[in-house]
């Protein structure tokens, strides 16, 4: 009886500790069915190829972030309700997709997001990301944005080709598209266009 009475208090201590204090942060790189852990997402980029996947735990990683290689990154989520037990995976820095042609990124919390050097073939699913910048100087196509929270808004300042923005909350407009094929479908915009400030522009 003493022996339950003990046990009781360990194990109520227990399930009452926040899980991102139990949970360790990681990041696991997955090779050609090898799976490796690195304490942070630019070692794992760094030992990263071509195709591999990287899956990024709940966690701050305060750190400047370039995916110069064809990737999948997938994080724990942003959303309450998806990441309660393992904390939001959140990537505190710059984060750069720098010349790409195939990437896709789901379940981080980002500041912006840069494109740069022509990248192509990148998708963008269920992020929480501060504004997409398209930087000038390349051309850039064949892009899906989905179930996204966009906290202010797409910037492109480029040539671009072949967008889909769907099923996103976006907090501030669409400015600069330059290109064709710019499909925009079943988003909410959290702000009022005004007659200097339009939804397009």
């Amino acid at each position: 009886m003493k022996k339950k009475c003990l046990l009781l208090p360990v194990l109520i201590l227990l399930i009452s500790v926040p899980a991102e204090i139990v949970a360790q942060k990681s990041v696991i790189l997955h090779h050609e069915g090898i799976s490796t852990f690195y304490p942070s997402v630019t070692e794992a980029l760094s030992a990263s190829l071509d195709n591999d996947t990287l899956y990024i735990s709940g966690g701050v990683y305060v750190e400047n972030v370039t995916i110069d290689k064809n990737l999948t990154i997938y994080g724990a989520g942003h959303y309450p309700d998806s990441s309660a037990a393992t904390g939001v995976t959140r990537i505190n820095g710059n984060f750069i997709v720098d010349g790409v042609s195939y990437g896709f990124i789901e379940g981080v919390y980002l500041n912006d997001i840069t494109f740069r050097n022509g990248s192509s073939g990148f998708t963008v699913s269920r992020c929480n990301v501060d504004g997409v910048l398209f930087s000038s100087g390349s051309t850039y196509s064949n892009f899906n944005f989905t179930e996204n929270v966009v906290r202010d808004r797409f910037h492109f300042i480029n040539l671009a080709d072949n967008i889909l923005i769907e099923k996103c909350l976006l907090g501030n407009n669409i400015s600069s598209f330059n290109g064709s094929a710019l499909l925009v479908r079943n988003n909410i915009f959290l702000w009022t266009p005004t007659t200097s400030r339009r939804l397009f522009e």
